[in-house]
């Protein structure tokens, strides 16, 4: 008996001077599995939260350009009728034939 210690040993002199193990390493393997179960998890959460907030921010986005598109095209028809009906009461009024409508008195569908 030399007094040296040859492989594991596991007593209190164990580890001295060495770094403590990181939290991950530490307890049993049961231990180490949920805790690594847990970590996953949490990721896992974290990204469909941000993949959530990101597929919103979109959401928003299109929207608003959406009803700022339908506002364009509306008042570009509300000038568009605008200028239809500056023109049509300019030229002295309107029949029904400027409208496309078969003229009264023109017999319109003849028997």
């Amino acid at each position: 008996a030399s007094g040296h210690r040859t492989g594991g040993g596991g007593g209190s002199s164990a580890g001295r001077g060495m770094p403590s193990q990181p939290p991950f390493l530490k307890g049993s393997f049961r231990q180490r599995a949920r805790t690594s179960e847990r970590a996953t998890q949490r990721l896992s959460d974290q990204r469909r939260k941000e993949v959530a907030a990101r597929t919103a921010s979109a959401l928003d986005k299109f929207e608003e350009q959406l009803a700022f598109d339908e506002g364009a095209e509306l008042r570009e028809y509300e000038a568009l009728d605008e200028v239809a009906a500056q023109r049509l009461f300019s030229s002295g009024g309107f029949s029904s034939g400027q409208l496309g409508l078969p003229r009264s008195g023109s017999g319109g569908d003849a028997a």
